[in-house]
């Protein structure tokens, strides 16, 4: 038996579909981008999610990632991310976790440091 989903988080900022933007994107809370965007992301502790019609070219860091749509770039998550079963991911991704489902396309170079492992020198 599966568990259910992680709830949803209430979305503090839309970019709705139809609609582009160009530049810096930086904030805290929640954003949702179902139009497109282009640039670079500055929000270590908030959560961005591309819904299916999103398309984002950009680089940046977050706190936790979701995509259902389209993401081309490079991208830190200190926290988890999500790439769902139509969504298509495109670069490099360094996560603290990563949810991966069937269905989804991801061509990308993707490294999960372990903060609390110390790396040991081999004798």
């Amino acid at each position: 038996m599966m568990g259910k989903p992680p709830p949803t988080p209430e979305i503090t900022t839309l970019l709705g579909e139809g609609a582009r933007f160009e530049g810096t994107l930086s904030f805290e809370g929640v954003v949702r981008i179902d139009g497109h965007f282009k640039g670079k992301l500055e929000a270590k502790s908030a959560t961005l999610i591309v819904g299916e019609s999103g398309r984002v070219e950009a680089d940046g860091t977050l706190g936790q990632f979701v995509v259902a749509g389209v993401y081309a770039g490079s991208v830190q998550v200190a926290g988890l991310t999500r790439i769902l079963a139509r969504a298509s991911f495109d670069g490099q991704l360094e996560t603290g976790g990563l949810v991966t489902e069937e269905g989804a396309r991801v061509n990308a170079q993707i490294a999960m440091p372990r903060a609390d492992v110390k790396q040991t020198p081999k004798k």
